[in-house]
């Protein structure tokens, strides 16, 4: 062991001071021990010198560790086990014996000769047990000093470290150190002489122990004793270093104190700066918050925004020559009006009369007195025909209304934020968007920081779109009071008449103070004519007296006007441009007007718009748009104008209108106008160029087919070629224009209307070419909609071959040789349409054929214009799938059966609830109306028929009798007898009025789920799970006909109104026309891709609609005599279309979920990529 390379420790000093002072003390006993260490720690070493000195034997021994020390101990030890344990044993005999000794020493007490004898053995006895004892003793005390060796060799090193005491201490650790090597001294004694012991003779060993040499017992005492003198030591010097710790500590925390006092007045310093700052800056996160709202409140108002009716007073009171006090003045005393001012129970003020009479005027001047009341909250709209749906709509009116009061009270705009955060710009424009503002109106009445709040809407029979919900609106109660005026129109009087207490002021019956009113008009209008033409007071008097004779009580300022324009040096061009704006069908533009009028084709706008403004004060421009002051100089140009103004008659302008249309569309459309290029532009990526080349042509677009429409009969002489011209030349340029335009459906229901006006008045040519072109259309809308350049690639391209429209158009593909293979002819499916999020349960033609309806088992009802597939509005109220649907005989009701167990009664044309029919205690699955509207009767897997009356909502009458669930129910013709199919395999036949049950049909093998009469009322069909339609007698019950041929279960069947054809629908995916007498199949329609739950009609029979599991809605026609294609190139509408950079391949998406990549070449089709869920297909995206 080499002890030499490291500092020696504060244990190893301690060890060897007491190590020399034990050497100095007993030189004998440690020399011993010296050679037995040397002896033991080279025991193993052979080569180990047996000549090393003694010096050398003593530094071995100095530097052995007290562990080591410790295993040289435990080694001695074991070499005396066996002897100690013999020891043992004899120690538990001889305490045997002293315990006998104990009882003789009390028993020869009183023998003293005996006791001298029992004392020498007693000697005897006490020095034989010396060497047993005292070896024991050694045993217990080597223990002893082997453990508390360890703890006193790791406290010295705590006790006696320089570095982790103080000066002050020094003396007491130096005393404690003596202490400490005195017990080391005295630990390393006894374990020297125990190593000794253990290496000596065993007789050598007896005699010490016989005679208690070593005396094992004193020594530990003596260990003991050092111990406690080291303990003593300890307590004192913790004792003074524990007073100098918090000493220290004390001035630390002086010092600490006086810190801390100058930290504390810094923190506070800092913490008020902090404050500051903190202040500052949450003053500024709440003005950024504030300026963040009111920016989400200004996007909001400017979203809701649809007109601002200040500026709308301000142009109405310009164009009617400013606002004369005298000619409202009288209102404002009138009786009633101060009884509606005063009165909290009459909340309605209705100012009613006929054209002219000044009701907007009157309007306008109550408004200007209500302004000055600072406690009223007034709103006021003015709505005006002449301004297009965002001034003459329902839903216009309320935007307006709430635009105004939130802008007045800006408080209130939380209102319309709660659904405005959620739903953007939606909100406003969405199909619900009436029922949401509803709701905000509602809302804002109740505030309660809104009080005395006055809404005005002027000119109520100009709210063209939804004026019905827009007056049961005003019928409801509510905080607010309502003035509004209107012409004595019966529809309005018909809800306001009924409304809650109300006060009318008819101008009819005020005759008087409406004439006093117009006399103040005329005299201020003359005084201003005369004082501008310097009229002496004979001619001011004479036009006073002629405007008098014409006014007949009446606003009628058209009189002046006429005067006006016969004096003017425009009057031919005014009259022009007056005729142009009386026949067409909406406002039109500046650049629309100019290329109507040869006279102006050559001006700028704004020459243009000079000479509207003085063509009298018939006209306006407004933002760009020509309209009529008022709907009643329009009027009164169309009924008394015609020879006086007009160069022509009305049907005769249409006709120029129509003509001159033509000539543009034919003259200024082109392939590709925008300049987009690439097919697969789409429309929402669309920017408008400037200038716009469709700018002028925008109207003739829209309207032109409107115009032919109400031209003079002989039109079609000269009319036949030209139409012939563009639909073999520039359809395919309409379509496009139409589809940048955003009005594809404008264009579909334009082709319903030609193809209709067309028959017997065209050629036979024309007549096949237009039924070819809407055919094309509705085939390929979707795709046109979203990228307008498609319809010269895709719509051609998948167009059958036979098509007119595609044969006259060969030049666009003629770069691909061979076209995908397709079918030779139209299919038999006019359109599809898409938007129930579930499967389709019940479809319906509304009798006109304009609207079709359809339930779902998304809970909804939606409303569709059956000519152009466009979505009209979805019914909502049911909480459970609806299962079927009818509209009632005039079209006016809409009645839903649904498994809520309810029938609910809707207005179709506004989409509003009218009734919910409650009785039935289980699902409702089959209503319809009886042929005069006044009843429905509705069949329910409750087991049951119910009658209903549809005013009141009472049940008429429960019809029982059937085992199982009703599955359909039908009304007679004539309302005298109902039929009931049901899950009991039955056909039943009741009496409408008695309930009586006239016939039960038996013969369906499996459940009856359709059942409806023919016209006439003597026969009925049923369909079934049998897969069989049975066409019955009504009157004997007897099976006339059983159809047989589909393949799963009939769902439906409906006959023609002729009787002549049936149709059924079945869970086969197809639909079958059958001959209503023969039993043939005519026909299998094919294209749902899952199961047919409905067939019906139309009036005509030419049509049929069906609903369908796959969620769809179908259109068919059923007059043609093609119906089925030879192939299909999808089996759905092709939604995009692309072609690879070098051509060589074209790529088209469909709704059929697939895409197929073609050689456009051949023609053949060289993959079919399947998987995609995205039933729209828009998006078509391939790398060549």
């Amino acid at each position: 062991m080499n002890h030499e390379l490291a500092e020696p420790c504060i244990q190893e000093n301690v060890w060897r001071r007491a190590y020399d002072d034990l050497r100095k003390k007993d030189p004998e006993l440690v020399k011993a021990f010296e050679n037995i260490v040397h002896t033991t720690l080279h025991l193993n070493e052979k080569d180990a010198e047996s000549s090393e000195t003694a010096e050398s034997k003593a530094v071995a021994a100095r530097e052995v560790s007290s562990r080591e020390m410790q295993q040289i101990v435990r080694d001695a030890i074991n070499r005396t086990k066996t002897e100690t344990s013999l020891k043992q044993e004899i120690s538990d005999g001889l305490q045997a014996v002293h315990a006998i000794r104990g009882l003789m020493d009390s028993a020869l007490r009183t023998a003293p000769e005996a006791a001298v004898v029992w004392a020498t053995v007693c000697l005897g006895i006490e020095i034989l047990s010396n060497p047993v004892t005292e070896a024991l003793e050694n045993r217990k005390g080597i223990q002893y000093v082997l453990c508390r060796m360890g703890w006193y060799w790791n406290l010295a090193d705590l006790l006696l470290d320089e570095n982790k005491g103080e000066t002050a201490t020094t003396s007491m650790r130096d005393e404690l150190e003596k202490d400490i090597v005195r017990l080391f001294e005295k630990l390393l004694l006894y374990q020297m002489k125990s190593i000794c012991l253990y290496h000596r003779s065993r007789s050598v060993t007896f005699v010490r122990d016989l005679f208690q040499i070593d005396d094992w017992g004193g020594q530990l005492s003596g260990i003991k004793e050092a111990e406690e003198a080291v303990r003593y030591d300890i307590e004192q010097y913790n004792n003074q270093e524990s007073q100098i710790q918090l000493q220290k500590l004390n001035d630390t925390a002086d010092s600490l104190q006086q810190g801390l006092q100058s930290i504390t007045t810094a923190v506070k310093t800092q913490t008020e700066l902090l404050h500051d700052i903190h202040a500052a800056a949450q003053d500024q996160a709440e003005q950024q918050a504030k300026r963040h709202e009111e920016d989400k409140d200004k996007q909001c108002l400017s979203e809701l925004y649809v007109t601002d009716p200040r500026i709308d007073k301000k142009d109405i009171e310009e164009k009617k020559g400013g606002l004369l006090k005298a000619s409202y003045q009288w209102i404002l005393e009138h009786t009633d009006f101060r009884r509606f001012q005063t009165e909290n129970d009459t909340p309605i003020l209705w100012i009613k009369g006929d054209p002219g009479k000044g009701k907007t005027m009157l309007l306008c001047g109550i408004i200007d007195e209500l302004e000055l009341d600072p406690s009223a909250s007034l709103s006021y709209f003015f709505c005006q025909a002449t301004g297009g749906d965002r001034l003459s709509s329902a839903t216009s009116v309320l935007r307006g209304l709430i635009y105004y009061l939130v802008r007045r009270n800006p408080q209130l705009v939380k209102h319309v934020r709660i659904k405005y955060d959620y739903m953007g710009k939606k909100l406003f424009d969405n199909e619900g968007a009436w029922h949401d503002l509803c709701e905000i109106m509602t809302a804002i009445l109740n505030d309660p920081s809104l009080e005395n709040v006055v809404l005005i809407v002027d000119a109520l029979d100009e709210c063209s779109v939804d004026r019905k919900r827009l007056l049961d609106f005003i019928a409801r109660p509510s905080p607010a009071k309502w003035i509004v005026s209107s012409r004595n129109w019966i529809d309005i009087e018909e809800v306001l008449d009924h409304a809650r207490q109300k006060i009318q002021i008819n101008l009819e019956t005020n005759r008087e103070s409406v004439s006093l009113a117009v006399e103040s008009y005329l005299q201020l209008k003359v005084d201003q004519l005369a004082q501008e033409r310097k009229y002496k007071e004979g001619m001011k008097a004479k036009i006073l007296r002629h405007l008098r004779a014409n006014a007949d009580g009446t606003f009628l300022w058209v009189a002046l006007v006429c005067q006006e324009l016969s004096n003017s040096k425009d009057a031919q061009i005014c009259g022009k441009i007056l005729s142009i704006a009386a026949v067409t069908y909406r406002p039109i533009t500046l650049e629309e007007l100019r290329v109507f009028v040869e006279e102006l084709e050559d001006l700028e706008l704004e020459e243009v718009k000079e000479i509207i403004e003085s063509c009298g004060s018939f006209l306006t421009v407004h933002r760009d748009l020509v309209s009529f002051v008022h709907q009643s100089a329009k009027e009164y140009l169309l009924s008394e104008a015609p020879g006086k103004i007009l160069p022509y008659s009305i049907a005769h302008q249409h006709q120029m209108v129509f003509l001159r249309s033509l000539d543009l569309l034919c003259g200024e459309l082109s392939r590709d106008i925008y300049g987009l290029q690439a097919p697969g532009y789409l429309i929402d990526q669309v920017s408008i160029p400037e200038p716009d080349p469709l700018a002028s042509l925008g109207y003739s677009c829209l309207f032109w087919v409107d115009h032919l429409r109400d031209s003079t009969p002989g039109v079609m002489a000269s009319g036949n070629d030209r139409i012939l011209d563009f639909f073999k030349e520039y359809y395919l340029q309409w379509l496009e224009a139409l589809s940048l335009l955003r009005s594809v459906s404008v264009g579909v229901r334009a082709m319903n209307k030609l193809e209709i006006y067309l028959k017997k008045k065209a050629s036979q040519e024309l007549q096949e070419i237009i039924k070819d072109a809407r055919r094309f259309l509705l085939s390929h809308r979707d795709i046109v909609e979203v990228a307008p350049l498609q319809v010269y690639v895709s719509a051609l391209i998948f167009s059958p071959t036979s098509s007119l429209i595609r044969q006259f158009s060969q030049e666009e593909l003629s770069w691909i040789e061979l076209k995908p293979r397709i079918e030779a002819d139209w299919d038999a499916c006019l359109q599809t349409l898409e938007g129930h999020g579930r499967g389709v349960t019940s479809a319906v033609l509304s009798n006109d054929g304009l609207r079709l309806a359809s339930g779902s088992r998304d809970n909804t009802v939606k409303v569709w214009d059956a000519t152009s597939g466009a979505f009209l509005q979805t019914l909502q109220g049911h909480d459970d799938w609806v299962r079927s649907v009818a509209f009632s005989e005039d079209g006016r009701w809409l009645a839903s059966g649904s498994d809520d167990k309810t029938v609910k009664i809707w207005d179709a044309a506004r989409g509003t609830l009218l009734q919910t029919l409650e009785g039935h205690g289980d699902p409702v699955i089959s209503a319809t109306f009886s042929k005069d509207g006044r009843q429905i009767v509705s069949g329910s897997y409750d087991k049951t028929v119910k009658i209903w009356d549809v005013s009141s909502a009472v049940c008429l009458q429960t019809f029982t009798g059937h085992d199982g669930r009703v599955m359909s129910v039908a009304f007679s013709s004539n309302g005298q007898q109902v039929a009931s199919g049901s899950r009991d395999k039955t056909v039943m036949v009741w009496d409408a009025t008695s309930g009586v049950c006239l016939q039960t049909l038996k013969g369906h093998d499996r459940w009856v789920r359709s059942v409806v009469f023919s016209e006439d009322g003597q026969r009925l069909a049923s369909g079934s799970d049998d897969k069989t339609i049975k066409v019955w007698d009504t009157a004997s019950g007897t099976c006339l006909q059983t159809l047989e041929g589909h393949g799963d279960l009939v769902s439906s069947v409906a006959f023609s109104n002729d009787e002549q054809q049936l149709a059924s629908a079945s869970n086969d995916k197809t639909i079958k026309i059958w001959d209503a007498t023969s039993s043939t199949c005519l026909q299998t329609l094919e294209g749902h891709d899952l199961g047919v739950t409905s067939v019906v009609f139309s009036e005509n029979g030419q049509q049929l609609v069906s609903g369908s599991d796959d969620g769809t809605v179908k259109i068919w026609d059923v007059a043609s005599d093609v119906y089925m294609r030879t192939s299909k190139a999808h089996n759905d509408r092709v939604a995009s279309m692309t072609f690879s950079d070098d051509k060589q391949q074209l790529v088209s998406g469909s709704r059929d979920n697939t895409i197929k990549i073609w050689d456009a070449t051949s023609g053949a089709c060289l993959q079919t990529l399947e998987g995609h869920n995205d039933r729209d297909g828009q998006n078509l995206g391939c790398d060549f």
